[in-house]
């Protein structure tokens, strides 16, 4: 017979390291609101319970476009007993379409709640995401060793929500990487110098025909000046081509007038580009507070 020494020790120490296999994981309980087509062999299929738009919005259906990024949070409630160590996997299936979740890792034991990743879409094709799919694989292992005290962490369905919400909204693009709003801002940036390079040509050219014209305009005048025979023969092409260069300046000058009211237009829309609300892309943790 042993001690109540010797009961207290095999509690704490554990049973050697091993994986669970599917019917273990659910004879200790772990999996709340499970499937019973959801047990493998030594794992379990999470089903995706909820999705978080990059806008912030709740929905139980999205269609993931090529390098979105979607938050995602399981039907299913984690319960991981104190001697226990569950891992977040992603899913063959899913990464053979192209699809990769991220944020997985390590479901620390005394976590009570559900898990949540973030999903990218690498293929070429909008991807279909709804309730009831799957999206991870958890597996569970005995710790081997004796057992630390185990900090237990539980969040209500309301609680998590809440917070993936909000880190959603507040820190991932609609896109993996940004991508679109760079090419964006670089197209934009791209206009502008486009706009300000014509510009300085035109302001050049209005210049250089400004200083001619002066000349032309002197040089006429020190020509009226003088006697010469045949005078109105001769002011006369000298007169028409100083008239020429005043139309075309003014026209220049005309083009120019444009450029810089299409260059106010577009400082102004950039403006209220800016100033317009974010959309904040999808994003995910792993397991909450509990998938490292």
């Amino acid at each position: 017979m042993t001690t109540e020494a010797e009961n207290s020790l095999q509690v704490h120490i554990g049973t050697p390291g091993g994986m669970l296999t599917g019917q273990a994981i659910r004879e200790r309980g772990i999996i709340e609101r499970a499937s019973d087509s959801c047990y493998r062999y030594a794992s379990y299929d999470l089903r995706i319970g909820e999705l978080i738009q990059p806008d912030g919005n709740v929905v139980l259906d999205y269609v993931l476009p090529p390098r979105g990024i979607v938050e995602v949070i399981s039907r299913e409630r984690v319960a991981v007993p104190d001697d226990l160590v569950g891992t977040a996997m992603v899913k063959t299936s899913l990464c053979n379409d192209g699809i990769l979740a991220l944020g997985i890792g390590v479901i620390d034991p005394g976590w009570d709640g559900q898990i949540s990743s973030y999903l990218i879409n690498f293929g070429k094709n909008p991807r279909h995401l709804g309730a009831g799919d799957v999206f991870l694989r958890a597996t569970f292992q005995r710790l081997d060793g004796p057992l630390p005290i185990v900090q237990r962490v539980s969040k209500t369905d309301v609680e998590i929500r809440d917070l993936r919400r909000k880190a959603t909204v507040g820190g991932i693009g609609t896109s993996f990487l940004n991508l679109a709003e760079e090419l964006d801002k670089l197209s934009r940036e791209h206009e502008n110098k486009r706009w300000l390079t014509a510009l300085t040509y035109v302001s050049i050219m209005a210049l250089i025909l400004t200083i001619l014209a002066f000349f032309m305009t002197w040089f006429s005048s020190g020509l009226a000046g003088k006697p010469q025979n045949r005078s109105v023969e001769q002011s006369q092409p000298v007169t028409s081509e100083i008239d020429l260069m005043r139309a075309e300046n003014a026209e220049l000058r005309s083009r120019l007038a444009e450029i810089e009211d299409r260059l106010r237009s577009i400082d102004s829309a950039q403006g209220q580009v800016r100033n317009a609300p974010k959309q904040p892309g999808v994003s995910s943790s792993g397991s909450g507070e509990g998938n490292k």
